[in-house]
This record gives structure tokens, sequence and C-alpha cells, in this order.
């Protein structure tokens, strides 16, 4: 004949046996008497809280990980963004970095040649100089 299985009744306190420091006690005791619970009440209170801020802690973890990762994916789009911007004002194909990109020792200064030269402005009069919004 197989063991009767223990019924677990909910609410049904079951022992817990433990040794614990007189200054540890004390708190515990202190605690109790101030929030009106008795020491095992207090000690069971504390438990529960202990596994509900761990509770909290991993959805706190979870809710910062992917304001992170929607943060980094923001700031990679304004990088790509400005990076194309970049290659725009500069004259910059995608044929000339990946040529570039496959010598050995690429520096950026090496894309200088593929650059557009920049505008002389030294022949503007002051007062097209005052004109320009830039």
């Amino acid at each position: 004949m197989p063991p009767k299985s223990k019924r677990v009744l909910p609410g049904k306190r079951y022992p817990l046996n433990m040794r614990t420091t007189k200054e540890l006690r004390d708190k515990i005791e202190k605690a109790a008497m101030g929030s009106g619970r008795s020491l095992v009440q207090e000690v069971e209170f504390r438990l529960e809280r202990s596994f509900q801020e761990q509770q909290i802690e991993k959805e706190l973890e979870r809710k910062l990980k992917a304001l992170a990762d929607g943060m980094l994916q923001g700031w990679r789009k304004e990088l790509q963004q400005w990076a194309d911007k970049a290659k725009r004002e500069l004259g910059i194909t995608e044929e000339a970095l990946a040529q570039r990109a496959n010598k050995p020792e690429f520096s950026l200064l090496d894309l200088a040649p593929f650059a557009d030269p920049p505008e002389d402005t030294s022949k503007q009069t002051a007062t097209e100089k005052k004109e320009d919004p830039k």
C-alpha cells in the first residue's frame, strides 16, 4: 500500500526551527512589538517581503535592460544618420569607402582625395557673408 500523501492546506503553518544570535532576535522582537505582530509573524512577514523585493528587482532589471536597448538602438540610428550626412557633405561614395577599406592601415584621412573641395568663400563680399544663413 503506497504511503499517504500529506495534504497541503492553504494557510496551515509548518514548523521551521532555526537558531539565531541574541542581537538579531532582539531586533526582530523590537520590530514585532512596533508592528503589532508576534515574533514568528514578523519573521514570516520579513521573509515573504524579501521574496517580493527579489521579484520587483528582477522586473526593474528587465525594464532597465529594455530601456537601455532602446536608447542604444536610437543612438546607433542617429550615428548612422550622422555618418550618412557627413559622407554626403564630403562627397564620399560607398564605392570609395569600400575601395579604401580594403587597403591595409585604412584611415579616414585616406578619404580626403574623394571629398569635394570646400567652397571658396573668400570672394564673397561682406554683405553676402551677413546674408548667408549659416
